[in-house]
């Protein structure tokens, strides 16, 4: 009798020992994004194996390719809500797609953390869908403010923008163009390009050097900056370049070349080659798959490292997942939560600069809320 009793309490005991979690990850992992859906995957699974590794209560990554289209990733939450398995979602990582199917996450009570998408739609909103990635309009308002602080002597200016089908970079361009316009900055050429990778540029280069500018702000990805500055530099190689977040990954340094060295940037990203948390991602990350981490991938890291943290403080119950995330200590600033109410983050930018073909963090900005221009 004794032995019936043992068995129960045994299996009981096995049970508890090997309980598990499912994240489950929406991103682009084909097509022309694919560097980057795979990059934020690899940054996740990194947390995830860390984690696993001493955790008794074990997490699963199941992974879905959005392909980058709206009817694609409506199919892929279909099946993740009929399956009924999954402690969140982290995902999307392209912002036009989150904001098209955003209607579609808000439907779900799965908690959705998107790594990287930044744009406003999805921002300010009391909802299961929480954000990595300070809003862009605070970059864009910083880099206007930067052009306006910082090359303050600078009255000829070039702006180089894609507007290829990609709603980012011409709602970027829009804020700094207001921004300037209001602060009596008449001499601004703005230029607008298609992507296209067989072109070198060239005619769009000769458009934004013609009026001799001492400044040129490329509002593009690492590829077409990395090119425009090549190009750019051939012609002018004084002119003073200022680049956007979208292109801070190693891909530019190795497009560039020596052409971005002293570039500027105003990112929300803060990957700081000094950092040592940086250090040791960007060391760990290498030795897994062999080459330096983008932006995507350390976003990555950090939203399933938050989701794991959310989830020890709710035993990984579903249904508080929520509470335990608003109830998040930021880890830089103990005594601050980590998200707003509306479970956004909303960092200070930075400025950064290439030296010596690495990422270096010059400082924090704030301009924009000192000056309370919109």
């Amino acid at each position: 009798m004794k032995m019936l009793l043992v068995i129960p309490f045994i299996l009981l005991i096995l049970s508890c020992s090997t309980r598990q979690s499912t994240i489950a990850y929406i991103g682009t992992m084909s097509g022309q994004f694919t560097a980057l859906g795979i990059s934020a995957k690899n940054g996740i699974n990194m947390a995830i194996d860390d984690y696993n590794a001493t955790a008794k209560h074990k997490l699963r990554l199941i992974s879905y390719d959005d392909e980058k289209s709206d009817e694609k990733t409506q199919n892929i939450l279909s099946d993740i809500k009929k399956n009924n398995d999954a402690l969140c979602i982290i995902g999307p990582i392209a912002s036009s797609l989150a904001a098209s199917v955003f209607s579609d996450f808000e439907n779900t009570d799965l908690i959705t953390l998107t790594p990287i998408c930044n744009i406003d739609e999805i921002k300010d909103i009391d909802d299961n869908f929480f954000t990595m990635n300070t809003s862009f309009t605070v970059s864009a308002k910083e880099m206007a403010f930067s052009i306006i602080n910082d090359y303050y002597s600078y009255d000829n200016i070039s702006v180089l923008y894609n507007e290829s089908g990609n709603t980012y970079y011409i709602k970027f361009y829009q804020t700094i163009r207001d921004i300037l316009n209001s602060n009596g900055y008449t001499r601004v050429n703005y230029v607008k390009f298609a992507e296209n990778a067989e072109q070198n540029y060239n005619q769009y280069v000769l458009q934004a050097i013609a009026s001799q500018p001492k400044l040129i702000v490329i509002l593009d990805s690492d590829v077409g900056t990395g090119l425009l500055s090549q190009n750019i530099k051939k012609h002018d190689d004084k002119v003073a370049l200022l680049g956007c977040e979208a292109a801070i990954t190693p891909r530019l340094i190795e497009i560039g070349g020596a052409s971005v060295e002293n570039m500027r940037f105003v990112s929300t990203i803060n990957l700081d080659s000094k950092d040592p948390q940086v250090i040791n991602f960007n060391k760990t990350y290498e030795s897994l798959y062999g080459t330096e981490p983008n932006p995507y991938a350390y976003f990555g890291y950090l939203s399933a490292q938050t989701i794991i943290n959310a989830g020890e403080g709710c035993n990984f119950n579903k249904k508080r997942l929520k509470e335990s995330m608003l109830n998040l200590k930021d880890p830089k600033i103990k005594s601050e939560l980590l998200f707003n109410k509306f479970g956004d983050i909303e960092n200070l930018p930075v400025t950064i600069i290439i030296k010596d073909g690495t990422f270096e963090k010059l400082g924090f900005l704030n301009n924009a809320k000192k000056k309370n221009k919109s």
